[in-house]
């Protein structure tokens, strides 16, 4: 390009100071700057809201850790570790090994501990006697191995057999009052393999730990272990080392003050959130059992300190958890938000001082400044849709709260219902007792078990004057007769009713609500429900298990008055209820788990004290999940989040229901996709779509009034440049553009003048002003690998010797058609016709899986195909590979041939002339076939000179692909 058209195209155009600072401070300042604004309003929102639930999650957190304090839960809390010890063959003989890794994890050395095979026949006792209890009496071995087979056959009692759970009970409180006079404690000691059992004793000066432990993985020689051990050998440090662990964000401190000047008020004046700069410390008293291990010790006397020490729990909340996970990029985005406003204003000062370089095309300027100027909408846009993303995951959230909560919400009142239900039903099968059947004892018994089978009721009678008539379901019964008061009222209020409710005149004017028991009198307060009770459920509560009892009245219908002649009694408890009634909801079709707000909730229902006996029900819908098998240890309403390994937030919810008394858990994970997630996608496809529409449609107005009108132009100049000798592109859009197009047509006017000259100029001259053309016109090449693939028509002479020229050409054209197809569809390309021959070329390709030489054969072999079924004619073809040159091939003055040239053009063609007389018609080169690799099945016909060629090759026939 001449010197004086770049100087025309890259001539700086002056722009007033004003206009590029306004379209900077338009441009970029404003999108970047509300940008920032908008971020930092949502991470100040976001943190404000997150607050109270950060804080909520705090103080369940605090609660959790200080009844980890408890020395008692704690040590539970190793019973897994424990269990999980492996003794081997020499721990029978020498159990030091053991006693040593027993300690590690308990924190202090037992003071009893008694190993004990797996039939619990042989025992190794291990004292350690620390110096304080050098003479007081152990309790010995035998006296401890007593309590062994218990302890086994209470883990194994048959849940089914309710006598024989009724005699382990009564067992387990012989064996408690046992330990408790071996140690000497305070209270009887019952033991258990799932929680550490605790108690005191001043014979062995001060707190107890009973810890039973069986092997998971033991030996025939030692099977568990029974430990006894000392809270004052216990170490806090250990406790508090274990602990850090689980809850970092926790610590204990000590408060110095004087107890007996504080006394209540100390906790109120220490308790509290305090906030700091950089966190929030939220601080409560420790468990009242850690606060006495510590100021005794782990004994029965205090420490001798004038001032006491007070503990407390704190839990430090950093403000960092309540900020965004976005607010880690904040600095970052400042960062990159200074730079593009720092990179954008040097541009802008440029610009002012030495003006706007025009060296980009008019299209991509005007593209560009559009997009900038979209920048500032499509900024607020997406700030705005960010937020709102943050806020409909907040709104999700409280909503599957509500939602969980009304769902369990319903299920209560479904149980209630559930239970009126019962009461409707019991009357409908009542009725078919009266004073006719009323002594028939098997026609009653019929309807009672019919009322067995339909409805979860635990006991059945009916009182008559003379005696009573009573149908126990033992297998949904919790009462333990031996230490219940329920059997004894049972027995005594159907009675007292029934007589009152008979009672001639006068009448007793006597108290009727007593029962006078050996050494004291019993009110049965439910002697006055019973008597105006008809049908209607009653709750009474006995020895801490609800239960519902009905009465209703059979009277004789024949006599005066309608005397009452027998009262039916019913009794339903809660774990049966329960029970049934979640196997037949709704709930249960569904596997107690639905998906709501993008989160996957799975609900389980466990029982709890006051439910009953685990036997009759031991919990329902998804608990054995470990998540929801742990909130459900904690008998309380609560909720918790948490966060699982790939950062996704958890919901824990428990609802303890009094009324009908169970603990309902909900747990809830997101999904895979989550609707947030979706939402997230959307916002992302919106916005690219909001970019690309105006891209699009900035694209196609400069395509329709500017670069289609140029291009039109641009086409007419090469045709001007190839030899055209006019101009004829007619512009009528009555723009710059329409004056422009006239220019030029009177430029190639006068070029037209000016060639007319050619011949008057030397060939020297014309030469050199050919030869200053662009590079993209000359003649040129560059290496490459291809095969060249030569095929002609067999024959050719004798098909077309008695033809006309016109059916020549037809055969001609139908050859050279299928050849291009199948050339093209195998992706090689016709390069050359030569007369009844096509040369076809086969580069190498970067992104093509295939290689040339393959998709060559393949070429030739689907050509003969072809070739022989539609057009009824034979083909022979040569094949060869190699490196060639591949451009522009031609005179720098007249035609230029874009072909390849090389030897293993010259070679193919060779090798067409050697296939005439072959059986497949087909000859490829050594270096085609080691580049097949085995895909191709040849045949090696011989190895021969060729015409032109110095040397011998070996030639081969291709016969088909593998």
């Amino acid at each position: 390009m001449s010197e004086q058209k770049t100087f025309f195209i890259r001539q700086k155009v002056k722009v007033p100071g004003y206009r590029i600072l306004l379209a900077w401070l338009l441009l970029a300042c404003l999108p970047v700057m509300a940008s920032l604004y908008g971020l930092g309003y949502f991470l100040d929102e976001y943190s404000y809201i997150a607050e109270s639930e950060c804080l909520t999650e705090a103080f369940n957190t605090l609660e959790a850790y200080q009844n980890a304090q408890v020395v008692e839960n704690f040590l539970t809390a190793r019973l897994t570790e424990l269990t999980e010890l492996k003794p081997d063959a020499t721990d029978a003989a020498n159990p030091e090994r053991l006693d040593e890794a027993i300690s590690k994890i308990l924190g202090g050395k037992s003071i009893i501990c008694l190993y004990f095979n797996h039939n619990r026949q042989k025992t190794i006792m291990r004292n350690h006697r620390p110096d304080d209890l050098k003479d007081t009496v152990f309790p010995p071995a035998a006296l401890l191995k007593k309590q062994l087979p218990f302890l086994d056959s209470g883990n194994r009692v048959d849940s089914a057999e309710k006598s024989a759970l009724l005699a382990a009970g009564d067992i387990r409180r012989r064996n408690a009052l046992s330990i408790q006079q071996l140690f000497k404690t305070m209270t009887p000691v019952t033991f258990s393999s799932e929680k550490v059992a605790k108690n005191f004793s001043v014979h062995f000066g001060g707190d107890l730990y009973f810890v039973y432990v069986e092997f998971a993985s033991g030996t025939s020689e030692i099977a568990g272990f029974l430990s006894v051990f000392r809270g004052r050998d216990f170490s806090t440090d250990y406790l508090h080392s274990r602990l850090k662990r689980d809850f970092p964000r926790c610590r204990t401190v000590r408060r110095e003050m004087n107890i007996a000047r504080y006394e209540t008020v100390a906790a109120i004046e220490q308790s509290g959130i305090k906030r700091y700069h950089d966190r929030i410390v939220l601080t409560a008293p420790a468990d009242q059992k850690f606060i006495r291990h510590m100021l005794h010790g782990g004994g029965h006397q205090l420490q001798n300190n004038a001032d006491r020490h007070v503990f407390f729990n704190q839990y430090h909340l950093p403000l960092s958890a309540m900020h965004h996970q976005f607010a880690a990029f904040k600095p970052w985005l400042k960062t990159a938000a200074a730079l593009i406003l720092a990179v954008s204003g040097l541009f802008c000062l440029r610009f002012i001082l030495f003006g706007v370089n025009m060296t980009t095309s008019f299209k991509r300027r005007i593209l560009a400044m559009t997009l900038a100027s979209a920048m500032f909408p499509f900024a607020f846009f997406a700030t705005s849709f960010y937020l709102h993303q943050q806020y409909d995951a907040f709104l999700r959230k409280i909503n599957l709260l509500q939602h969980i909560n009304t769902r369990l919400a319903t299920i209560n009142s479904e149980l209630e219902h559930y239970l009126a239900w019962i009461e409707s039903s019991l009357s409908l099968y009542f009725q078919q007792i009266n004073s006719k059947n009323l002594n028939d004892d098997a026609e009653i018994m019929k309807v009672f078990e019919a009322i067995g089978r339909a409805l979860p009721v635990t006991r059945l009678a009916l009182q008559r004057p003379e005696n009573a008539l009573i149908k126990e379901f033992e297998e949904r019964s919790s009462v333990d007769e031996a230490n219940d008061s329920s059997s004894v009222v049972q027995k005594f209020f159907p009675k007292k009713s029934l007589d009152l409710l008979r009672e001639q005149a006068p009448l007793n004017r006597t108290r009727q609500d007593q029962l006078a028991l050996p050494g004291a009198i019993l009110k049965i307060a439910l002697i006055g429900t019973s008597m105006v009770s008809q049908g209607s459920f009653f709750n009474v509560e006995h020895a801490g298990l609800p239960a519902w009892l009905s009465n209703t009245r059979v009277v004789d219908e024949t006599s005066p008055g309608k005397p009452v002649v027998g009262l039916l009694f019913s009794r339903v408890e809660p774990a049966p209820l329960i029970k049934t009634y979640l196997q037949q909801c709704s709930m249960a079709a569904d596997n107690f788990e639905e998906e709501n707000a993008g989160y996957l909730i799975r609900y389980a229902f466990f029982p709890v004290k006051r439910t009953g006996l685990n036997q009759v029900w031991s919990g329902s819908g998804h608990t054995s999940l470990p998540q929801i098998a742990q909130a459900a240890e904690k008998i309380r309403s609560e909720s918790s989040a948490t966060r699982n390994q790939a950062g996704e937030e958890e919901l824990l919810i428990n609802r303890l229901n009094h009324g009908m008394p169970h603990n309902a858990v909900a747990f809830a994970t997101p999904m895979r996709v989550s609707l947030a997630f979706s939402n997230t996608l959307i916002g992302i496809a919106g916005s690219l779509l909001y970019i690309f529409l105006i891209w699009f449609l900035v694209n196609r107005l400069l395509d329709r009034f500017f670069v289609q009108p140029v291009m039109e132009m641009a086409i007419c100049a090469e045709q001007i440049a190839r030899g055209s000798d006019s101009w004829p592109l007619v512009l009528k859009t009555g723009d710059e553009l329409d004056t422009l197009n006239r220019s030029f047509a009177g430029l190639v006017t006068g070029l037209q003048q000016r060639n007319m000259l050619k011949d008057y100029v030397s060939d020297d001259a014309y030469t050199d002003l050919t030869a200053n053309r662009t590079s993209s016109l000359s003649p040129g090449g560059e290496y490459c690998e291809a095969t060249i693939l030569f095929a002609a028509i067999k024959d050719y002479q004798t098909l077309t010797a008695d033809s006309t020229p016109a059916n020549t050409v037809k055969l001609l054209n139908g050859f050279i058609s299928l050849g291009d197809r199948i050339v093209r569809e195998f992706g090689g390309s016709l390069d050359k016709i030569l007369s009844n021959t096509l040369m076809l070329v086969f580069r190498e390709t970067a992104g093509e899986t295939t290689s040339h030489a393959l998709r060559a054969a393949q070429t030739a072999l689907k050509l003969a195909e072809d070739a022989k079924r539609d057009l009824n004619i034979g083909i022979y073809a040569g094949i060869s590979s190699g490196t060639v040159i591949s451009g522009k091939i031609g005179s720098y003055q007249g035609k230029l041939d874009f072909t390849v040239i090389g030897n293993p053009v010259n070679l193919a063609a060779r090798l067409k002339a050697e296939a005439i007389d072959s059986s497949t018609g087909i000859i490829i080169s050594g270096t085609t076939m080691r580049l097949l690799k085995g895909k191709g099945r040849v045949n090696f016909l011989r190895r021969c000179s060729l015409k032109g060629k110095a040397r011998e090759y070996n030639i081969y026939e291709l016969c088909d692909l593998r």
